[in-house]
C-alpha cells in the first residue's frame, strides 16, 4: 500500500491529528481486505490517544474499527471479549448507570448509548452467527435497553428479532447483506479520509501489541 503521509510530514504526536491518520491507514488497510495490519494501526491509535488523554470518542471510534475488523475475520471469540471490556470500561467509569437511566440527555451521552447498544447488537449478532440463540436473545435485549431513552436507533436489530422470532437461522452471506443494506460498518470507503493517513515503520507498529 503507497504511503500517504510519512512521519516526517506530520503535525506533532501530541496532536489528535496524529492518531487520526494513524487509524485512517488502518482503514485503507481494512478496505484492501489486510485486517491484520489494520488492527495493529487501530491498536496503536488506542494506545496514543489513551495515552495523551484525549476525549473518549476517539477512543470508542478506534475500539469500533476493531471490532469490525475482527468480525470481517471471523475471530469471533477475541471480537466477544473486547466487547466485554468495552462494556466493563463504562460500568467502571459509573458512565453505564447514566447512560442507561436517562437521567443526562446531552448529545454525548446519547452517542454513548448508541455506542454501548451497538457493542450488544455486534454480541448478538456473533451469537447468532454461532448458533447460540439464547445468548444473541439476551445482547439484543440490551442492546434495546440501551436504546431505551436514546433518540438513535439500529434497524438491523429488528431484522435480527424477527429472524430469531420466525426460527431463521440465516447463513453468513445474507446477514452480510442485511448490514451493508443497514449500514452497519463504519469503515467503508466513502468514509474514509485518505489525504490523512499516516503510514508507520515496522518496528513502531510491533509496539502496538
Amino acid at each position: 500500500m503507497d504511503n500517504v503521509t510519512s512521519l516526517d510530514e506530520i503535525e506533532p504526536q501530541q496532536s489528535p491529528r496524529y492518531h487520526l491518520g494513524i487509524a485512517e491507514q488502518g482503514k485503507l488497510y481494512a478496505i484492501a481486505g489486510d485486517h491484520k495490519t489494520a488492527l495493529k494501526y487501530y491498536r496503536y491509535a488506542i494506545k496514543l490517544t489513551s495515552a495523551l488523554g484525549h476525549p473518549e470518542v476517539f477512543f470508542r471510534h478506534y475500539l469500533e474499527c476493531v471490532l469490525e475488523s475482527l468480525e470481517h475475520m471471523q475471530a469471533y471469540d477475541e471480537l466477544l471479549e473486547y466487547c466485554d471490556k468495552a462494556v466493563a470500561l463504562f460500568e467502571e467509569t459509573g458512565k453505564n448507570e447514566v447512560i442507561e437511566n436517562g437521567a443526562n440527555d446531552s448529545e454525548e451521552v446519547d452517542l454513548m448509548r448508541l455506542d454501548v447498544a451497538s457493542i450488544y447488537l455486534r454480541k448478538g449478532i456473533v451469537f447468532y452467527k454461532k448458533k447460540d440463540i439464547d445468548q444473541a436473545c439476551d445482547c439484543f435485549q440490551l442492546c434495546k435497553n440501551h436504546l431505551k431513552h436514546s433518540k438513535h436507533t439500529l434497524p438491523l436489530l429488528s431484522v435480527m428479532e424477527r429472524w430469531i422470532k420466525g426460527g431463521w437461522h440465516v447463513d453468513e452471506h445474507r446477514i452480510k447483506q442485511e448490514q451493508v443494506r443497514h449500514k452497519y460498518f463504519t469503515v467503508v470507503k466513502e468514509n474514509i479520509k485518505s489525504a490523512l493517513a499516516i503510514t508507520l515503520p515496522n518496528d513502531v507498529l510491533a509496539s502496538a501489541f
